[in-house]
Order: structure tokens, then sequence, then C-alpha cells
């Protein structure tokens, strides 16, 4: 292994872009897209960087199971759980630790509050606490990546469709999806009632019927 190998996978272990640790590991900006690529199609390349990824992982203690416990804290920790009512803040010893890993800085500021009149003024010093937790949205994100949520909703189509008297077996993936498109119309709405126009073309590029 040569040492700009070596290095673009030091530099992709710490960046996971390519193209970036291309960049890094000496390429020109006109050849990094294509050399980091590359690089990641060479198999000792990658089994190198799993290999490493596996003894850093072990080494710090860290799993899978538990990078997405420290998700769930922040995805399902809510800021209301650390307040006993609107203003007023929960003590600290009552903060469960799964809360407290939610936080992401708490910090304080005094102002001034007049809690007598405008005539007979009783100014006093008070302080507040503004905490900020981390971000809810981007973990249930990467806790949905991880536990694939997002992995694409598998849908079997028959080779022939009953419904619209269709061969589907000849049918391009813009076709199908569009046909069920229409399938979904009529179980709605009679076709009639709908004006649903059913075409299908057979053609490399099918256009949508309107």
């Amino acid at each position: 292994m040569t040492l700009r190998q070596s290095k673009f996978i030091n530099e992709y272990l710490i960046t996971g872009n390519a193209t970036l640790s291309a960049k890094r590991a000496g390429f020109s900006r006109g050849t990094a897209k294509a050399a980091g690529s590359r690089l990641l199609t060479n198999v000792d390349i990658q089994s190198e960087i799993n290999l490493t990824r596996k003894e850093l992982s072990e080494n710090a203690g860290i799993t899978v199971h538990r990078v997405i416990r420290e998700l769930a804290k922040i995805a399902f920790t809510s800021v209301m759980d650390l307040h006993d009512s609107w203003l007023s803040i929960k003590p600290f010893d009552q903060i469960t630790d799964d809360q407290k890993a939610a936080i992401r800085s708490i910090s304080t500021s005094v102002r001034k509050r007049n809690l007598g009149t405008r005539k007979k003024p009783d100014i006093i010093d008070v302080e507040y606490i503004n905490i900020k937790l981390h971000d809810k949205c981007r973990a249930i994100d990467l806790l949905c990546r991880i536990l694939g949520f997002y992995a694409p909703l598998k849908i079997e189509v028959p080779v022939f469709d009953p419904l619209l008297g269709i061969d589907c077996s000849k049918l391009s993936p813009f076709e199908i999806n569009l046909l069920l498109t229409l399938k979904q119309k009529i179980h709605a709405k009679d076709s009639a009632k709908a004006g649903v126009e059913i075409i299908i073309k057979d053609s490399t590029q099918p256009q949508c019927p309107i």
C-alpha cells in the first residue's frame, strides 16, 4: 500500500468524505472526486478501513447499541421534562441522567425586575437560566437511518393485473409507479367519475398521461 493510499484511509476515517479525503491525501482538485471513488473500490483499502474502524470501536467501547441508546436520550427528551412549570426548572437532582445527556448547553443571565410600582420601584436582580437541548430532529433522523426505517417500500406487482387487464411484466419502473397511482385513484373513486384514463405506452421514455 502506498503512502498516499494510507493517507487517504486515515483522512476517510475522520471525514467519511471520499473527495475531501483524496484532496488531503495529495490529489488535485480536478482528480480528487474520481480518485476518491476509485480508492474506495479498492479491496485492500476497503479491508483496511473496515479493520481500523473495528479496532477503533472496540478500543473506545463504542457499539451500535450504545450509539442508539445515546441518540434515543436526545430524541425522546423534551424541554418540559426539565421543568416543573413554564418558568420553574426542576432541581438538578430531580433530572435523570438520560435527560441530562440531552442537554447541549446551560447559560444564565441576570435581569432587573421591578417588584414595586412606577412611583415606588423595588428593583431586584433576577437570575434566568437558559437550557438548550441537542437537535431532537437530527437524532430521530439518525436513528431512522441506523434502524433502516428509510428503506425503500417494496410492493409486489402481479404479472397480470386483473383490475386493469394489463400485462405488468413488460412495464418499466416508471410505468409501474404510474399504474399504482392510477389504481389508488380507482379504489378511492369510481374510474368513470374520477375521469381516469389509462394509457400504457410501449416506449423507452414513457410520458405521463394527462
